[in-house]
Formats: structure tokens, sequence, C-alpha cells
């Protein structure tokens, strides 16, 4: 199965209005169609969580609506990985 590796960025036009949501739709469909396993970083579990707060701490949308979003992504049906040495690799990737 082939997998692809998703960021916060497109977890939140999943389920925040974002000007890129229609595209963001589109490939989840896509890659749905295709069998595609959704993978992350354990970063993701922090990251998401934040940015749907401060949209809330914003007033960019409702605390209602904060709560249907952080739902949504507790529903996703993606995999958090931590590779072996992430954050080494990471930095020696960044240099």
């Amino acid at each position: 199965m082939a997998e692809v590796c998703v960021d916060a960025s497109l977890v939140i036009a999943w389920v925040l209005p974002e000007e890129f949501s229609n595209e963001a739709f589109a490939l989840k469909e896509r890659w749905a169609g295709e069998g595609v396993e959704l993978v992350a970083p354990v970063i993701l579990a922090s990251e998401v969580p934040s940015a749907l707060r401060q949209a809330v701490y914003r007033g960019r949308i409702l605390a209602g609506e904060g709560d249907e979003a952080f739902e949504s992504f507790l529903e996703m049906p993606i995999r958090i990985i931590q590779p072996e040495n992430l954050l080494s690799r990471a930095w020696e990737v960044g240099k």
C-alpha cells in the first residue's frame, strides 16, 4: 500500500475553510480512491490542535466550530509515526 505523509497545513485545510481547501479535498478523495495510507510524524498530534486553538482565540472560528474541527481531526485515518532518530535526521536534512 502506498503512503503519503501529510502535514498540519493540509490537515487544517480539511477541517477549516482555507484558501486551498478545494485542492486539499481533491487530494484526499484521490488518495482514498487509490487506497493510499495517510501517515504523519508525531508532531502533527500537537500542531493541528494548536492551530485550531489559535483559530478560536483569534476569533477566526467559534469555539463550537473548533470543537467540531478537532473531532474531525481525531476521526481522520492518519497513522502517526515516529521513526527512529527522527529529530537527528531532521536536523541533518536542515543543514
